[in-house]
């Protein structure tokens, strides 16, 4: 038996969506869900299998997929719209980390509930997107991270005058401010920046829509240089998930040479094993494990 969630967010497909699965042999709808927090909450419990889910639902990111993966819950998600929407919906999921999506029309939704993510797609779902094709970039950048332990003076004024060395050279550069300890690139800059770069950059990677909405994360200093400001204050690094830095590091570098700003230390955090937050050092050992040179 093959139980399943659904959140639908409103959208029309509910009610057909429950009509299929209740007539899937081997299939039961465990609880249609509020949002995607009650989702997760369900998801907890350990009693479901599959998570049928609008894709736009809000709260649906990376890391909400990996909640579910982690319970072995299986998302299979649906978008809504026409084929420019299927097209961007392709990407997005791709993005988040799920294999299955369906079109409204809910073609092949039985079979998409009952095959795993290892199976074969199933045969005859001519308005199914179960394979979610992969970008191939054509980027030529490298990244270079400056770190040094704790006492070793210059970290940030190494990498503001290496990024600034590359700009003048005529190579297009972003300066990655990613100390998790607090950003000084954008005080030795003179940047009165009330957006952090980081942390939108942290969001977009939490949604799938990185790649998509890039250019409005760094901030032009010039012709061929760029800054992505670190964090206003040490204590929200909490608010970057685990992967988002090397997300950004692997978008950014299809574009322009990457300079990353670190932090001193390279310890696991073991308080991260018990719960879902990353360690604090887990942007520094990320920029360290994404880069060229360092």
């Amino acid at each position: 038996m093959i139980c399943v969630l659904i959140v639908a967010s409103g959208a029309s497909w509910e009610s057909a969506a429950l009509r299929l699965l209740g007539e899937q042999p081997g299939v039961v709808v465990l609880k249609r869900c509020v949002d995607v927090d009650d989702l997760l909450a369900a998801a907890t419990a350990g009693q479901a299998q599959v998570a049928v889910v609008a894709l736009d639902a809000p709260g649906l990111d990376a890391s909400a997929v990996e909640h579910l993966r982690r319970h072995q819950v299986r998302p299979v998600a649906v978008v809504t719209g026409g084929t420019a929407e299927v097209d961007q919906g392709r990407l997005r999921a791709h993005r988040i980390g799920i294999a299955s999506l369906l079109t409204d029309g809910l073609a092949g939704l039985g079979e998409a509930v009952v095959t795993s993510d290892t199976d074969e797609p199933p045969a005859g779902t001519a308005d199914a997107v179960t394979a979610v094709p992969v970008l191939e970039g054509g980027g030529t950048g490298r990244v270079i991270v400056v770190w040094g332990p704790h006492g070793a003076p210059g970290r940030t004024t190494v990498a503001t005058a290496l990024a600034g060395l590359l700009a003048r050279r005529g190579v297009p550069t972003v300066h990655v401010d990613a100390d998790p300890y607090g950003g000084a690139v954008a005080q030795q800059l003179g940047i009165l920046d009330e957006v952090s770069g980081l942390l939108s950059a942290a969001r977009l990677a939490a949604g799938g829509l990185l790649e998509e909405r890039l250019a409005t994360v760094p901030r032009a200093l010039g012709p061929q240089l760029s800054v992505i400001t670190g964090l206003p204050r040490p204590d929200r690094w909490i608010e970057i998930r685990a992967g988002a830095v090397e997300h950004l590091l692997e978008a950014l570098r299809e574009h322009a040479h990457v300079v990353v700003d670190t932090g001193f230390c390279l310890e696991e955090d073991p308080a991260s094993e018990f719960g879902s937050r990353p360690g604090r050092n887990s942007m520094t050992l990320g920029a360290l494990a994404t880069a060229d040179e360092g």
